[in-house]
């Protein structure tokens, strides 16, 4: 569509700078150009318009290093005040997070006797290690095979242990979760002895 010239339009400052930078609409951009043909007022400043944004761009690519390399350069955008100060505040706001948790808690070993001593079902804290003791097992056949499991039927732990004066004492080296537990006690030969439950956690 053919767009009049309009003798008495004059392109402003800002849109010299659009027009530079190819971001004006496309009727604005046909008005402006072919006032351009006919006004050479306007044309010296599109010119000089034109002379500082390729003079911006030149500075622009010499401060990110893109002149001599396309890709990014990190060491340039770490010295822009407001990348550094955000990356500042955000490994603060991490050191801050990291030590209002305070130290980390070493579980305890902890001592579980099976059956309770007082009946019911045996319960143990939260502990990196169970020292369990299995009151009623054989006192001799050993050595026998112990597994504990979830609920689930899923293994958590197994291993060997001896007969003593006490009964079937165990090292369960697998710290474990909250929660309901079978222990498994099977002898040498593999035979299921016997099936005991216990809570860890309360």
């Amino acid at each position: 569509m053919k767009v009049s010239v309009d003798a008495h339009f004059h392109g402003s400052q800002d849109e010299l700078e659009l027009y530079a930078l190819d971001r004006l609409t496309e009727p604005e951009f046909t008005r402006l150009e072919e006032h351009l043909i006919v006004c050479a007022t306007c044309r010296n400043g599109y010119e000089e318009t034109e002379d500082y944004v390729a003079g911006m761009r030149e500075a622009l690519m010499a401060e990110t290093g893109a002149g001599e390399d396309s890709g990014w350069n990190l060491s340039v955008w770490l010295r822009r005040p407001a990348v550094s100060m955000t990356l500042g505040f955000v490994v603060l706001v991490a050191a801050m997070a990291l030590l209002s948790r305070g130290p980390a808690k070493v579980l305890p070993i902890a001592a579980l006797q099976i059956p309770a001593p007082g009946g019911g079902t045996p319960v143990a804290p939260l502990a990196r290690e169970l020292d369990v003791s299995i009151r009623d097992a054989p006192r001799d056949g050993g050595p026998f095979r112990v597994e504990v499991l979830t609920v689930a039927g899923q293994t958590v732990w197994s291993g060997l242990a001896e007969a003593g004066p006490q009964g079937v004492e165990v090292k369960v080296q697998q710290p474990m979760t909250a929660g309901d537990y079978f222990l498994r006690l099977y002898s040498v030969s593999g035979e299921k002895l016997k099936d005991y439950v216990f809570r860890v956690g309360g």
